[in-house]
């Protein structure tokens, strides 16, 4: 499986390429389910990816600086959650090895 490679934190732009590689690789999913329902094995990344979609209220990343590069989602509890760009790449390949059991690329 292969390792999406970034900065040791990074840029903005890297940040937004997962949140849009996490979203195209569900996309992906989705389609092969062909309208079942979303397996209980995909429940974590199906809350990451709706709390992206629906939810999403800030994102950070500073190359400079000491923080981890992160997206922050309110849930509709007023839960904030913080995903880091290790949590979505994590989630990436996740689906990454999964989504082939429903018939992804």
């Amino acid at each position: 499986m292969r390792r999406l490679t970034l900065a040791a934190v990074p840029d903005f732009q890297e940040l937004m390429s997962l949140v849009g590689h996490l979203l195209l690789r569900w996309g992906w999913v989705e389609d092969g389910l062909e309208g079942a329902p979303v397996p209980s094995e995909l429940d974590r990344v199906r809350h990451i990816r709706n709390a992206l979609c629906h939810r999403m209220i800030s994102a950070r990343a500073d190359p400079d600086g000491d923080e981890v590069a992160y997206v922050r989602c309110r849930l509709l509890d007023g839960t904030v959650v913080q995903y880091s760009a290790e949590d979505l790449e994590e989630a990436i390949r996740e689906l990454e090895k999964l989504g082939h059991r429903y018939g992804t690329r």
